[in-house]
């Protein structure tokens, strides 16, 4: 390290060295030294003016006159000479570094943000044309806040080819100074998919009010002119014409080409639609051929302004109906506008607001029209433009298409009892022709029966046209009767299927008579548990608490054996008296009988009646009044008669599994003489399954449901036996016993080992459970 250390003073003479010197007194009379005159000065400056006077004169005086430029020596100064410090060159080498010293430890304090600093501030200074100028804190900031459109026509609708107007356009100014008082701001719509701006600039601007003042608001005077566009139609836009669209402005600055933000904020939305509705009105859902029918649609005026030729609009209104041919619908009336009668026009000539106005035209139904096809009409409304000039009246005879439906009806065939029919078949409104034919193929083709069709859509009831009394049922007895279960429109009442039509006791009465009946369900048909319970209702059709039929007549027996001697009286009968349904038994005895006790009775009579009419159903309901205890009986339908629930996905063909439920349905005598008919292999296989299915399943309801030893096997000879207890296999006797057959067909051979193998043990383990099982199971 070098430096220059300081090593003493020198004295540099000044001409103040003089003017001190002359300042001290001077005596020429007496000789004395300098030492002695300074000592004399100093103590007469004490004398006079005080010690401290007297030590500051001292100081001043001190060597004075003695310096270098009185000839004294180089080392001598006075109190007027200027010190200098001396100065000689020193230098040390570096030390050498210290040690390190230890690291920081981390800091354990999150840091924060700092205090904002202050708001800063400006000023705007607008210079006027006068000179003067003003100061503002802030610029002006202009928002919109509310604004109104309305449609030319002033009827409420905003249509395709109309004007729109958009007006009392409400801004607010925000800011801190007025808005331009020289520069209006013009405003404009936004162009979107249905909104278009007008040719003329003019019309498609609106300047905001001048010189708003800061914080106030301000109302546009005049409007802003848009056009609604007219779209190409499309089917779903024929179909019910409603759109919507949104309104908004945009405000921009003059030569700077910059929308204002405030403007971005406040929209509106517009129902875009037409005045006029087209609707269908409610409509046979199914014609039969060869018929004339009438069909009704309904127009609407949905604006607050009456249309119509005769309205101060002057906005015609058609109707035109156009039939397709190929589906076999045509219009006969004079209204037809071509040669081929498929086009029908109709004027509307005055619609007030509010009002509707039903038009309806009869079509002609084709005789030879295809069964289950759909005949379609399609319906268009027409309305004159908005603002319509002579020219484009002259050039359209009539205006273009508003909206567009298409109707749809089924073409049924028309029922007629076939005597020799096996089938009736049931169909709706929503049956396909797929359905039907498959079910013609199956039935008239493959098996070679007859097939009727009643259209439960074109008859509107289940009512038998020869007699108000009965069901279409009646006409079928002992043969089948295939219901499509399902569901299908009628009318405004919604979905409803062939069960809604059928009471349970009126088909009660049917399968009485030996009709069989099949529920062909879909996935679109009712619950299952609603199709069960219906079909309990039909198998029990009298219940003591179901108050539909009115009162029930009991038939009071004595106890439960009077039943069993009243129903094989009545299954001998051949008369067409009424069967009777429902018995009363009182309990006899004085003690206080209790709900328990009650039940088991009713338990113990109904495993009685099982043991002795085994083919027959029975429901009990144990009634207690007073302590007058008694059991009401109701008799439901045999398990001989024949009523199945199963679901069918029909495509182009029935499988394999619903023609078997087909065969099955058919009557027994008719199986039976099916299989002397020259069928396919694989339908011959059916129907011998379906008749060994038969009696195995009979002979197992009168076996399965007594107890061990056998009580109703008579003891001596009873020619009516078969007969009361096993129908199906009296009628398989029978058959086969009339037509006497030298030797008897393998598949009634077969049949009659099914039945032979149902009566006995076949194995060890069946044998030892017939004897160790007291009760429910299988009698030799």
């Amino acid at each position: 390290m070098h430096r220059n250390q300081q090593t003493g003073y020198k004295y540099i003479c000044t001409p103040g060295c003089a003017d001190l010197r002359r300042a001290l007194p001077n005596s020429t009379a007496n000789q004395t030294s300098p030492e002695q005159q300074l000592l004399g000065n100093i103590l007469r400056s004490a004398a006079h003016n005080g010690i401290g006077s007297a030590l500051i004169l001292a100081s001043r005086i001190r060597t004075a006159g003695l310096c270098k430029c009185q000839g004294e020596s180089a080392d001598s100064n006075c109190l007027a000479c200027k010190k200098v410090p001396t100065t000689v060159p020193f230098s040390r080498s570096d030390g050498l570094d210290g040690s390190c010293g230890p690291d920081g430890s981390l800091s354990t304090m999150t840091p924060r943000d700092g205090p904002d600093g202050i708001p800063g501030s400006g000023r705007i200074t607008v210079r006027q044309a006068d000179g003067s100028r003003q100061s503002y804190m802030s610029k002006y900031t202009i928002e919109l806040v509310s604004f109104q459109v309305t449609d030319e026509n002033d009827d409420g609708i905003i249509e395709p080819g109309e004007y729109i107007y958009i007006e009392r356009i409400v801004v607010h100014n925000k800011g801190g100074m007025p808005t331009p008082s020289e520069t209006p701001i013009p405003v404009m719509v936004r162009s979107t998919e249905w909104i278009q701006l007008c040719d003329d600039l003019e019309e498609s601007t609106i300047y905001l009010p001048v010189s708003i003042p800061a914080g106030h608001k301000a109302t546009s005077q005049g409007r802003v002119k848009a056009f609604i566009k007219s779209r190409v139609r499309t089917k779903e836009f024929e179909q019910l014409f409603c759109d919507s669209d949104t309104v908004s402005l945009k405000a921009s600055m003059p030569g700077v080409d910059m929308d204002l933000p405030g403007f971005s904020s406040v929209q509106k939305t517009i129902k875009i639609t037409y005045p006029l509705i087209l609707k269908v009105e409610e409509n046979l859902q199914t014609v039969s051929q060869g018929s004339r029918s009438t069909f009704s649609w309904k127009v609407h005026n949905n604006s607050t302004k009456p249309y119509g030729e005769l309205s101060p609009l002057n906005r015609k209104i058609f109707l035109s109906i156009k039939a397709n041919t190929s589906t076999g619908i045509r219009f006969p009336g004079p209204h037809a506008t071509e040669t081929s009668a498929v086009v029908v026009v109709k004027e509307i000539q005055l619609l007030y607001p509010g009002e509707s106005v039903i038009v309806s035209e009869e079509a002609e139904i084709d005789a030879d029209a295809q069964p289950y096809s759909i005949g379609s009409l399609a319906t268009y409304l027409h309305l004159s433009p908005p603002f319509e000039t002579s020219e484009s009246r002259i050039t359209l005879n009539i205006p273009p298409v508003i909206q567009a439906v298409q109707l749809e009806v089924q073409i049924s065939s028309h029922y007629g009892c076939n005597r020799d029919a096996s089938f009736l078949l049931v169909t709706n409104s929503d049956t396909s022709a797929d359905v039907v034919r498959a079910w013609r193929a199956f039935i008239g083709t493959d098996l070679g029966l007859k097939l009727d069709i009643w259209n439960l859509s074109l008859y509107g009831s289940m009512d038998n046209p020869d007699d108000e009394y009965s069901t279409i049922l009646a006409q079928y007895a002992g043969k089948s009767v295939i219901m499509l279960c399902n569901g299908f429109d009628y009318f405004s009442r919604g979905q409803r299927t062939v069960m809604d039509f059928s009471e349970p006791l009126r088909i009660t009465e049917e399968v009485l008579q030996d009709t069989r009946v099949d529920l062909i369900l879909s996935s679109r048909s009712h619950d299952p548990r609603e199709v069960s319970h219906w079909i309990h209702d039909v198998v029990f059709p009298i219940s003591a608490t179901d108050e539909r039929y009115g009162n029930v007549i009991l038939a009071e027996v004595r106890c439960i054996s009077d039943i069993v001697e009243s129903v094989s009286i009545q299954s001998r009968s051949t008369s067409d008296e009424l069967t009777i349904n429902a018995y009363t038994v009182p309990l006899n005895g004085t003690s206080r009988w209790q709900q328990k006790k009650l039940e088991n009775e009713a338990n113990k009579a109904l495993r009685f009646l099982a043991i002795n009419l085994p083919q027959e159903r029975f429901c009990i309901k144990p009634v207690l009044v007073q302590n007058a205890a008694s059991l009401v009986v109701f008799r439901g339908l045999s398990r001989a008669v024949h009523i199945s629930a199963r679901p069918v996905n029909i495509g182009g063909a029935l499988n394999n599994l619903d023609r078997f439920g087909c065969i099955n349905s058919l009557s027994f005598g008719t199986r039976l003489g099916l299989l002397s008919e020259v069928l396919e292999n694989e339908i011959f296989n059916g129907i011998r399954l379906s008749t060994k299915y038969e009696l195995l399943r009979e002979v197992n309801h009168f076996l399965g449901t007594s107890s061990w030893p056998d009580t109703v096997v008579p003891k001596a000879v009873d020619l009516d036996f078969l007969e009361l207890h096993f129908k199906r296999l009296y009628t398989f006797l029978c058959y086969y016993r009339d037509r006497d057959f030298q030797l008897l067909p393998d598949h009634a051979t077969e049949a009659l080992q099914v039945v032979l193998s149902a009566t006995h043990s076949q194995d060890l383990l069946q044998f030892s459970s017939r004897i160790l099982m007291p009760i429910k199971h299988r009698r030799t």
